[in-house]
Order: C-alpha cells, then structure tokens, then sequence
C-alpha cells in the first residue's frame, strides 16, 4: 500500500510537465504531512522530474523510429542492421517485476500525456503552416486515390504511382518533415503503450483468472450497449452511470 501512493505520486508529479494546471505538493491526495515522500531537486535533470520520466525516455529512446523497426509477430524492435533485438516482451516483463502493475500502469498514464502533448505541437502546427493550397493538393489526392466508388477500402490500380507523385509533392514542403516526425513519435508512444497494456493483462490473466474475466465480459457487454445505442439511438437508450 505504501510502494503504491510513492509510486502515484512519482507519477502524479512527472504529469506536471505535460499539463497546464500543476498538481503541488499540498494538492496531492498521496502526499502526507506525517509520512511526507521526499521530493528531490529536478534543476539537475531537466527532462524528467523522477525515476518514472527516466524509465519512460529509455524506453523511447531505445525504441526510436529512426533507429529500430518495430515486429509486430515478435511484439518487439530490432535494430536494422544487426536484427538484434531492442526492447521486447522482455523488457516490460522485467518492468513490471521492478515497478509492480501500479508502476507499469503509471508509466502508461505518463505516455498518454505525452502523445496528448505531441498532438497538440501537431495541431498548433498545422494551423500555423497549412494553407488552402495544401489543403486542396490533399483532397485532390484523396480523391483520385478513392476513384468512382468514393471508397478508401479498396486502392485503385494506379495507387503506386500516386502515392510516387503525391509524396514527392509534399516532400518539397518543409513543413511536412515536421509532421511526419510528430506523427511517428505518436505512434511509436502508441506502440509502447500497446506493449505495456499486453504485460498488465497477461499478469492480470495469471494472479487473477475468473476476476479478469468478469472484468472483460462487463466491458465487453458495456461497449455492445453503447454501441446499440448509437446505431438506433430512439429505440436503445444510453446506459446509466450505475
């Protein structure tokens, strides 16, 4: 119980980097005048206030796109050039038996703000560089890549040498470079939450079968009513807060 508030509070103020509103130390509801945590100076380590922002850079920084190439049958990235493996299931295994389901679950917290943030630098940039030449030069080649069936299911013969022409259009836009390296470190954190959501439910599979279980039949059973209602919204009705 005690690992478990030191842990929330780690997390709780390494979020402060990535919000607007600070959570402070008389703020937080696992901080306590009689057991105070101690909190240590972050002037000397200016990308992460604790140990839960140390973890989280090591983890992106080994899993860089421009350094590794993510598997997905082998859920894990391997260096290009040697093939030899990067991070892999291992790797959140051993994270999980050093930080426990509460630490693998406050790292998880951390990466979501994190890709909140990335796509918020995306939006202030693509409002600040997009013009309505780029705009209509994107719907032109949305358009001839869905062809007469309007649909995107399916490429046309011709997607090839579209994609060729089209990438080579916006590759002669500085701006686009910025995008597709916000974007890639999006999906790289989304990987890795991935990865990290795949150790907390096998673990969870493991300690607590027929809790786990019941867990995901209510979700599952949740989503078909929200679905249901949003499909035929007069005759399904929202479920209820209980």
């Amino acid at each position: 119980e005690e690992f478990t508030r030191i842990t929330n509070y780690y997390v709780e103020q390494e979020s402060n980097r990535f919000l607007r509103r600070k959570i402070f130390d008389h703020q937080s509801v696992y901080q306590s005048e009689a057991i105070p945590i101690p909190r240590f100076l972050s002037y000397k380590r200016p990308y992460a206030y604790n140990f839960t922002g140390r973890v989280i850079n090591q983890l992106i920084t080994k899993t860089h796109y421009t350094e590794t190439i993510y598997a997905d049958f082998k859920q894990a990235w391997f260096f290009p050039s040697t093939f030899r493996i990067s991070v892999g299931i291992r790797s959140f295994n051993l994270i999980l038996q050093g930080l426990g389901a509460v630490g693998l679950n406050g790292l998880d917290q951390l990466m979501g703000y994190m890709i909140v943030a990335d796509l918020q630098a995306f939006t202030k940039e693509f409002h600040r560089k997009i013009g309505n030449d780029t705009i209509k030069l994107l719907s032109q080649f949305k358009r001839k890549l869905s062809g007469d069936s309007g649909s995107l299911s399916f490429l046309p013969p011709s997607a090839l040498k579209l994609y060729s022409i089209y990438v080579q259009e916006f590759l002669n836009k500085k701006y686009f470079k910025t995008f597709g390296m916000i974007l890639s470190a999006v999906g790289q954190k989304q990987l890795l939450r991935r990865q990290m959501n795949c150790a907390l439910n096998f673990q969870a599979k493991i300690d607590s079968k027929m809790l786990t279980c019941t867990l995901e039949a209510m979700n599952d059973s949740l989503l078909f009513d929200v679905k249901a209602h949003y499909r035929k919204p007069n005759d399904r009705p929202y479920p209820e807060d209980e």
